[in-house]
């Protein structure tokens, strides 16, 4: 027997000494997939710890002949677990169960998480606002901003189609004054889709539909009244931050590692709201993992009135992969608010967000906010309702995930032709409509956006979204939005980007 013979013998004996207590059978005749299945069980396993943190599993060749499934269906399986962060892949070593605490991985953004009480932050969003007005001169030919999205594939005909039937059919009603809450109709509309497509369960009357995250996320605070401690993401949606600072509330922010932001189990600070960007966090991308989610609510959990506002921000684009149970989903205690909107998967002139508030919430809004009107007219709202219970946006949502992903293939193609394609990162691929490019090359980041900008390219850097003071010891990353872009324009684009960055960075790295 040679040598390579013998070394496959010993791996395949050591594997199957690892998998004797993973037989299963999987139906493929099931309407759950075969990889969702597997998903399942596995899950199980490592939740009553039979398979124990640290644990290799199986290779996916290995496990794939064991269960007499393909190798596709195992790699989809433990994908699907990296991604909630119930197993982790190292390099050249496969998949392993990963630890319970998880340690703020620092490799991130190259600094050490920590926690800042909020000051007065006039000087950086004059500075923003600078930057804003200069990548976003008149003439620039591309524009990779990430708050526009593809509206020549909006269903104009069907749109006008039904708000022309709610016009005929509802009459004098359109001229009523909306509920506070909202249509009732949309309400139970939007109760339904998020029922069967994040499989969350709420009542209709838990939900009020507004004008706008912003001004829902306003409400919020009223609601929850004044002396609360917020925390938030570290780079993060920098509205958010300056809400807050118009109502003069306390703010604590985070960094924000590969796995969403992070707070110390011994962290003294201790927040009573926190807020988060789960789905896809604002800008960085990142998708926070199952047992980070349940940490969270750990962290609110016993403690009365302390609460999470889940912003489920991109989450209707994921293109590989099922969606992890929102936190909202997860929540056993009633503690969580969560905030979604028809901005980036209609149109954002639509303007129409919505909440969900726990029950104790809700009878405190009825009590002291109900004065407030609805912010959305009644035509949009009853026009929305039939266009969710037609099954109109389900097939939107499925054409516009195969526009954006065609979209993004576009985009990543053009920049593997970059000559130095190997000293840049990109991140942020599989969720989300914008690109995240990390740089690990001795070159300023403001350098890249003022380069871009003199070949009529707008880009934005990551710094423009720091809450924080910045520091020199950050990577340079640059946040490119795509959706609104055709496949052909995102090439062209992508070379003007080589062709001006070049020399900015070949020769350079770290």
């Amino acid at each position: 027997m040679s040598t390579c013979s013998r070394i496959g013998t010993v791996m395949n004996i050591r594997e199957r000494r690892q998998i004797k207590l993973l037989t299963w059978t999987l139906d493929p005749r099931s309407q759950v997939p075969m990889y969702e299945q597997l998903c399942q069980l596995l899950r199980r396993e490592i939740q009553t710890h039979v398979l124990v943190p640290g644990k290799r599993l199986p290779s996916k060749r290995v496990l794939a002949a064991h269960l007499g499934v393909s190798s596709i269906t195992v790699e989809n399986a433990y994908s699907q677990l990296v991604a909630e962060g119930q197993v982790e892949t190292l390099p050249r070593r496969g998949y392993f169960v990963r630890n319970s605490f998880e340690p703020f991985d620092r490799s991130f953004l190259k600094k050490q998480a920590k926690l800042e009480k909020s000051g007065p932050l006039i000087n950086r969003y004059k500075a923003a606002w600078q930057r804003e007005r200069e990548v976003n001169k008149p003439g620039l030919a591309y524009d990779f901003s990430t708050n526009k999205v593809d509206t020549a594939s909006f269903p104009f005909t069907i749109w006008a189609r039904l708000s022309r039937q709610v016009l005929q059919e509802e009459g004098r009603d359109l001229l009523e004054i909306s509920p506070p809450q909202g249509d009732e109709r949309l309400r139970a509309s939007i109760a339904r889709h998020l029922q069967a497509y994040r499989g969350m369960a709420c009542d209709p009357e838990q939900i009020i539909i507004g004008a706008g995250s912003e001004y829902l996320f306003s409400l919020i605070i009223q609601l929850l009244g004044p002396g609360r401690r917020y925390a938030i993401e570290d780079p993060g949606y920098v509205k958010v931050s300056r809400i807050l600072e118009k109502h003069k509330a306390q703010i604590l922010r985070f960094e924000v590692d590969r796995h969403g932001m992070f707070i110390h189990p011994l962290e003294l600070a201790k927040p009573d709201v926190i807020y988060l960007t789960p789905s896809h966090q604002f800008p960085t991308g990142v998708v926070m993992p199952l047992k980070r989610r349940e940490n969270m609510l750990h962290r609110v959990n016993g403690f009365f009135d302390h609460y999470i506002i889940e912003d489920d921000y991109d989450s209707e684009f994921r293109f590989s992969g099922r969606p992890i149970p929102t936190l909202h989903s997860l929540d056993q205690q009633g503690q969580v608010i969560y905030m979604g909107t028809f901005s980036k998967s209609l149109a954002p002139s639509l303007r129409i967000s919505y909440l969900i508030l726990p029950p104790q919430l809700l009878m405190r809004y009825r009590q002291e906010l109900m004065f407030y009107a609805s912010t959305v007219s009644r035509l949009e709202q009853m026009t929305l309702a039939r266009f969710i219970d037609g099954g109109y946006f389900e097939h939107h949502l499925n054409k516009m995930r195969r526009i954006y992903r065609e979209r993004r293939d576009a985009l990543l193609a053009a920049i593997d032709n970059w000559q130095f394609r190997s000293k840049i990162e990109i991140n942020g691929i599989e969720t989300g409509l914008h690109l995240v490019v990390v740089f690990h090359a001795y070159v300023v980041e403001d350098a890249l956006v003022t380069t871009a900008s003199e070949v009529g390219i707008s880009v934005h850097g990551l710094s423009e979204y720091r809450l924080g003071q910045t520091s020199d010891k950050l990577l340079p990353t640059l946040i490119l939005g795509y959706a609104h872009l055709t496949p052909e324009e995102l090439v062209a684009a992508a070379d003007l980007l080589h062709q001006a960055w070049a020399g900015l960075v070949h020769g350079t790295g770290l």
